[in-house]
C-alpha cells in the first residue's frame, strides 16, 4: 500500500493491485472475534468492492479487505492458537455474530485451533 498517497487514494490504489479473487485466504482471529481488521461494532466502510476501512478499538483507522472480497476466496482458513482463543473458537464454530463468522470461502472454510 502506498502510504505516500492521501488515505482514500492509497486505498483505491491498493484495490487496483489486488487480484480479482483469492484462491486461499489465511486469517487469524482476535479474542473479540475480529479478523482482517474487521472489528465488532465497527462498520466496514466500503472504499471499493475489494477494500474497506474500519476503526480499531484503540481508535486507529484500519484498511482491510472487504467482506465481499474475502468471501470471494475459494477457501478460507482461520488459524487460532492459545487457550485465550478457545471462547472465540467456539463462537466461530457455532456461527455466532462475530466478524470472523461473516467470512466464508466459496468452496470451503477451515478452522484450525491448537492450544
Amino acid at each position: 500500500m502506498n502510504t505516500e498517497l492521501p488515505f482514500r487514494d492509497a486505498c483505491v490504489d491498493y484495490s487496483r493491485k489486488l487480484p480479482q479473487g483469492l484462491d486461499v485466504c489465511l486469517l487469524g482471529v482476535g479474542e473479540d472475534g475480529h479478523t482482517a481488521s474487521l472489528f465488532p461494532n465497527s462498520p466496514c466502510l466500503t472504499i471499493t468492492p475489494k477494500v474497506c476501512t474500519s476503526i480499531a478499538p484503540d481508535g486507529t483507522q484500519r484498511v482491510s479487505l472487504s467482506y465481499q472480497y474475502l468471501n470471494s476466496s475459494c477457501v478460507v482458513v482461520f488459524a487460532l492458537k492459545g487457550e485465550e482463543k478457545r471462547k472465540v473458537y467456539e463462537k466461530l464454530l457455532k456461527g455466532e455474530d462475530i466478524p470472523a463468522s461473516k467470512v466464508k470461502g466459496k468452496r470451503k472454510t477451515f478452522i484450525i485451533y491448537s492450544t
